[in-house]
């Protein structure tokens, strides 16, 4: 089953390191190439999803912020995000590796 691609790229954001709100926002619009900028309404909502499905945590502020702001809540996978992450991560490399999808994507289909 595929995963949406909002969803997709907060799992993807968050890998490897906790980030809040904003710098989250950030990072998917950068993972994007620009095509998805989600608003604070609706990124909030995904990630209470995400955490309703155990998929995301909120998680302690990392030593590294020195920003003192304590609105600031940071948020992380979960073991079972990263294993989401990495199953849809097969699924969309599989994908892409068709040789059908290459030729659409080369121009040729």
């Amino acid at each position: 089953m595929s995963m949406p691609h909002r969803t997709f790229l907060v799992l993807l954001a968050l890998e490897g390191e906790p980030l809040y709100g904003y710098a989250l926002r950030k990072r998917v619009l950068v993972l994007s190439g620009g095509r998805f900028e989600l608003e604070p309404g609706g990124l909030y909502r995904l990630i209470g999803r995400l955490q309703g499905e155990g998929l995301v945590q909120s998680v302690p502020r990392p030593q590294s912020d020195l920003s003192g702001d304590a609105r600031r809540q940071y948020y992380g996978l979960t073991a079972a995000g990263e294993e989401a992450l990495r199953e849809e991560a097969i699924r969309l490399t599989d994908l892409a590796g068709r040789s059908e999808v290459r030729a659409l994507a080369e121009g040729r289909g």
